[in-house]
């Protein structure tokens, strides 16, 4: 049985409806999260080699290893995840993600392939989600289109962007030892504006029309900078509901 492409178009629509609106686990959810996973099965099934899935190419993986550190998240192995491609949402499938090119790389049938960066609308891996932003007007404060880690997705959004760089130190008797270096960058969203975030004390600031109750939460709470993306969390939360 081949899916046509008024197949193709509804069974994509009940993925995203399912996807988008889940609910805590009722028995009623939970019967239609099977309904769903078995449609998507099927679906991945039926299309084989057609699958949109085999849309990349063969990673390239880094000739040298890494003294310190490594190029992929979570690990250097895969995990278990999903990942929207082509606007189709496919579940329980093998991914690692190379933060310092900023690759998907995906494991079917033995090979690493490398997905095409354009068709990734969003992926998670384990319980840490990411989505692909473009450097526009509708994402006003992010630097440049790629992959952010979604920490937070109330109305002040917050993101973290791992920037990744080799660094080589020659030494006679060792080779050219390769260490890689890691820089966390964190935005928070205000308005329709998001804002990178260096430091706590600048929050107050940020939300400036509740700078009062938001510096008396930082201070009772004691968050510090050491932990940034928990605390842009909190106080993300915590500002929400304030205005809600």
């Amino acid at each position: 049985m081949k899916f046509g492409l008024p197949g193709i178009v509804c069974l994509s629509f009940f993925i995203y409806a399912q996807k988008a609106f889940a609910q805590p686990r009722s028995l009623d959810s939970m019967m239609h999260q099977a309904a769903y996973a078995h449609s998507a099965s099927v679906y991945q099934n039926q299309q084989g080699d057609q699958s949109p899935l085999n849309n990349g190419v063969r990673y390239e993986k880094y000739p040298h290893p890494f003294r310190l550190g490594s190029a992929y998240f979570p690990s250097d192995q895969f995990a278990r995840g999903s990942v929207v491609y082509n606007g189709i949402f496919y579940d329980s499938v093998l991914l690692k993600y190379d933060d310092l090119q900023q690759f998907l790389i995906l494991l079917k049938d033995g090979y690493e392939l490398q997905m095409i960066n354009e068709r990734v609308s969003s992926f998670d891996i384990g319980e840490n989600e990411f989505l692909r932003l473009m450097a526009d007007s509708t994402h006003s404060g992010i630097p440049a289109t790629g992959f952010y880690e979604l920490l937070y997705d109330g109305p002040s959004r917050v993101l973290k962007q791992t920037i990744k760089y080799i660094r080589e130190e020659t030494f006679a008797t060792e080779g050219i030892p390769r260490y890689m270096v890691t820089d966390e960058v964190y935005y928070i969203r205000r308005g329709q504006v998001y804002i990178r975030v260096k430091t706590v004390g600048s929050l107050p600031n940020i939300f400036s029309d509740h700078k009062k109750e938001l510096k008396h939460f930082i201070e009772k709470n004691n968050l510090q900078d050491d932990n940034m993306g928990n605390v842009l969390i909190q106080v993300a939360d915590y500002y929400d509901k304030l205005v809600k």
